[in-house]
């Protein structure tokens, strides 16, 4: 009995192995938001990522509104008010609101130019001055000009046009009723006619009632309407035009310190909201990668290494305005590492660039000196459009040079195919020696005698990744936060894995100090197996032997690397403890 429940207790794997389950999931749990999904956090790290951007805006602005008010001064404002009457009856703000219609009007800027003698059109003068209701009787005029004695002309110009255009359009007002009294009296003295030729008195209000009587009295009565109406018009009118300048212009004054604050401050904001919200919109629509976790997802290999911003050039005169720059020691020993050598071949590494060939050149000429450093002799191939390599040993054609590093260094060969042969030429120098040029020769000599061989090269999908087998046989990526998208990143890696190269690791530079994911990725394969296998096991009931053949055979690829890894070591030179950076 004992026997039997011992057989069937699960071995030591079956402890662990679910649990360990969860942590090689590739996909996310429903705690996690969509990949999709446009988190507060998403834009804060954006905004933090690009602080100099949105600072170095709002501070443009900044300036931008402090030198307005000295560039371009504020014009000079006057005011004057008037006191208007209007008819019994009229509502107030009506009417006020007519008054201030009426004074931007085209037949008012045109009294004034032409009392001014000014050459600017009606509808340019009328963007100079306003006109406000204060009140149900006060209406007040502002007026800009560049002097205050300009500004003042015209306020009270504007005025008083204003006043005697009010006083035109009300006598205009009385003119329908002159006639309207006129065709009334005329109408009237033909009835009195009609009535004597009749042989009556128009004067004896005793006559009797006729036609033309009837008629006669008709007109009269629609005279003396139309003269109380013109009456009341009168009277109107001449209250109407009772409306006077209750203040005369004069400047207002504006306080400078008020305006140079308004004017700054808003320059200020301006600034921040053009700068950030670029910022926003950028990271909402761009398709570029900025975590580890995202760049090895889309390149199918773990981040191994990530740096920050290394500096091409050194400017003393703004060095402590700069971050400091990152330690490339670290990044050098670590591709240093990876140089390794197979099948009796000099240990060779291909760097490949992904987005950038300025950084990573700097890297590889770095890695080269290192070696040059420990007395190993090293072959440079620049296999990129850019040349940015060779450029740092200082070649800038075509052809397998020498480049000293320092009097007590071996030199460092540096090799620059002609433009579109890099590819043909790592393909052509294990074949056949027969009928080489002289740099053929030169390039084979310079390999044949290399202990290090190092390639910088770029891929393109046209061209593929197969040309570097010729050169290396393993592989390091290099890939810039921010520049690439998850399409070149997923095509560099699947060209780099169907040319057969051993992706040995992959270093991303410029990482953002925001970034706090780990940049691990496994392949989907091996989690399949690696389920599959537990599966088995349980179903079998020999898990823990399963487990203990799987941790043996893991201890023996361990030791296998190892060897590996210190063969290629001892090859490449061991030990980058003098590196430049």
């Amino acid at each position: 009995m004992s026997e039997q429940w011992k057989a069937e207790q699960p071995g030591p794997e079956t402890v662990w192995s679910d649990d360990d389950e969860l942590y090689g999931i590739d996909e996310r749990t429903d705690s996690y938001p969509p990949d999709g999904l446009v988190t507060l956090r998403f834009l804060k790290d954006a905004v933090r990522r690009h602080a100099r951007l949105w600072i170095a805006v709002a501070i443009l602005g900044l300036a931008l509104g402090t030198a307005v008010p000295f560039v371009m001064p504020p014009a000079s404002q006057s005011s004057a008010k008037l006191l208007l009457t209007h008819r019994e009856g009229d509502n107030l703000e009506t009417a006020m609101a007519t008054d201030a219609s009426l004074v931007t009007t085209r037949a008012v800027a045109q009294v004034a130019i032409q009392k001014l003698g000014l050459a600017d059109t009606p509808d340019q003068l009328l963007k100079r001055y306003s006109a406000t209701a204060l009140t149900g009787r006060v209406l007040e005029i502002d007026a800009k000009a560049p002097t205050s004695a300009e500004a003042t002309a015209l306020a009270d110009t504007i005025a008083s046009a204003y006043l005697v255009f009010r006083n035109q359009q009300i006598a205009e007002q009385a003119a329908p009723l002159q006639a309207d009294l006129a065709a009334a009296a005329t109408a009237v003295k033909r009835a009195e006619a009609a009535v004597r030729a009749a042989g009556g008195d128009p004067s004896d209000a005793s006559a009797p009632t006729t036609t033309l009587t009837a008629r006669l009295g008709q007109a009269r009565e629609n005279q003396r309407y139309i003269e109380q109406q013109l009456l009341d018009q009168q009277v109107s009118a001449a209250r109407m035009t009772s409306s006077r300048v209750l203040d005369q212009a004069s400047p207002v004054r504006v306080s400078r310190r008020h305006t140079q604050i308004v004017a700054t401050g808003s320059g200020l904001m301006v600034g921040l909201f053009l700068g950030i919200g670029f910022i926003v919109v950028r990271a909402m629509i761009s398709d570029r990668l900025w975590r580890r976790q995202d760049v090895a997802q889309a390149l199918g290999v773990p981040i191994r290494l990530s740096i920050g911003r290394p500096r091409l050039r050194r400017r003393p005169t703004i060095r402590r305005l700069r971050a400091p720059e990152p330690d490339l020691g670290p990044v050098v020993r670590h591709l240093g590492w990876t140089v390794t050598g197979e099948d009796g071949l000099a240990p060779a590494l291909a760097v490949v660039s992904i987005d950038t060939t300025k950084d990573c050149a700097r890297l590889v000429a770095l890695l080269a000196r290192s070696f040059a450093e420990h007395g190993q002799r090293v072959l440079v191939a620049d296999l990129t459009d850019t040349g940015d390599l060779a450029a740092r040993f200082g070649i800038k054609k075509p052809g397998t040079f020498e480049a000293p590093v320092t009097d007590a260094d071996l030199p460092v060969n540096v090799h620059r195919p002609a433009s579109g042969t890099g590819a043909l030429e790592g393909l052509r120098l294990h074949e056949e020696a027969d009928g080489d040029t002289d740099e053929e020769k030169a390039l084979r000599a310079v390999w044949a005698a290399a202990d290090v061989v190092l390639v910088h090269a770029t891929l393109s999908p046209a061209l593929g990744a197969d040309y570097l087998r010729a050169w290396a046989s393993r592989a390091a990526l290099v890939a810039t936060a921010g520049r690439s998208n998850a399409t070149t990143l997923h095509a560099t890696g699947e060209m780099i894995r169907l040319a057969g190269l051993h992706v040995e690791t992959a270093v991303l530079l410029r990482a953002d100090r925001t970034d706090d994911s780990l940049g691990q990725w496994e392949t989907e394969t091996e989690h399949a197996e690696q389920t599959k296998s537990t599966e088995h096991a349980k179903q079998t009931g020999q898990t823990g032997q399963t487990g203990q053949t799987g941790q043996n055979g893991q201890n023996g690829q361990n030791e296998e690397r190892t060897q590996v890894g210190a063969a290629g070591q001892a090859a490449a030179g061991s030990g980058f403890g003098v590196v430049a950076p």
